[in-house]
Formats: structure tokens, C-alpha cells, sequence
């Protein structure tokens, strides 16, 4: 399993639970995560640069806490 990193901010339905979740830009799934299955073109495999897309207080959060905000 690869890790893929959140291109962006953005909602997504999870069937599993039936509720609508956040992913946020930067944040880390699995490549079975069912973010990543659902919706494949919104993650990459190399990690966002700090600065240069994702705010420095964010990701100094993602470097503690990888799947982001209420994940």
C-alpha cells in the first residue's frame, strides 16, 4: 500500500458510513483508503511542499498528525 498525499481541500461521501467527509490539502491515505478509491485523481504519491501549497501551520500539523484534521 502507498501512501498518496491530498492535492487539495475537499469533500467526499463515504459509503461505508454514509456521511460526507473532508479531506484536506496535504493529508495522507492509504491506496485503499476509500477517499483514494473514490476519487483517485485528487491524491499523488509525492508529498506537497510546504509553502508552496500548503499553509506552514498546516503542515507542521500533517507532520504530526498525517491524515489531517479530524482524521
Amino acid at each position: 500500500m502507498a501512501a498518496r498525499y491530498a492535492l487539495g481541500s475537499f469533500w467526499w461521501h463515504n459509503t461505508s458510513s454514509g456521511h460526507d467527509e473532508f479531506v484536506n490539502i496535504g493529508a495522507l491515505r492509504d491506496t485503499t483508503h476509500q477517499a483514494v478509491v473514490q476519487r483517485p485523481e485528487q491524491f499523488t504519491t509525492t508529498p506537497l511542499v510546504v509553502g508552496t501549497g500548503i499553509d506552514p501551520k498546516l503542515g507542521e500539523y500533517l507532520k504530526v498528525h498525517g491524515g489531517g484534521p479530524g482524521e
